[in-house]
């Protein structure tokens, strides 16, 4: 008989959540083209409705996480996520070879003493790592951690 932690059955309730969002009818996983939109409504072939884009968006730093101990701490900075969380976008040693160029992690929430729990086996691939036509900002430059994060979602292949 296979046991199998709480732990463990949240990741992978998780990650089944993760990918049907990206296997959905209009999912990252469905895109053959890219289209920069303009100010007018316009109709997009094979698409419904109209689309148009009304402004810019920018995001800003919501703060910034150390990560590590007494020998080495990593200054991150991390991004809004909603929810009272954090996203965190970074680079590490696996990029390229067995992960993206980079990806992103979703913290839990901050607590009051403001600190965060980072579970990176949920780092995941940003669009772009799927899709040609995915683009996605890469992390802030100082962003990187220089140990290899082998948690997490791997290169596409």
């Amino acid at each position: 008989m296979t046991v199998v932690s709480d732990l463990e059955q949240d990741w992978h309730t998780w990650h089944a959540a993760r990918e049907r969002d990206l296997d959905t009818d209009y999912g990252w996983l469905s895109i053959v083209a890219f289209d920069w939109l303009s100010s007018a409504p316009t109709g997009l072939q094979g698409l419904p409705g109209q689309w148009w884009a009304d402004e810019r968006a920018h995001v800003s730093a919501s703060g910034e996480l150390t990560l590590g101990g007494e020998d080495r701490a990593y200054e991150l900075v991390a991004t809004a996520a909603g929810d009272s969380r954090l996203n965190l976008s970074f680079h590490d040693r696996t990029n390229g070879a067995e992960t993206a160029p980079w990806r992103t992690v979703t913290t839990g929430p901050v607590a009051r003493d403001g600190s965060v729990s980072i579970d990176f086996n949920r780092a995941i691939n940003l669009p772009f790592a799927f899709t040609a036509y995915g683009t996605c900002p890469a992390p802030v430059p100082g962003n990187r951690i220089d140990l290899p994060v082998t948690a997490g979602e791997k290169k596409v292949r």
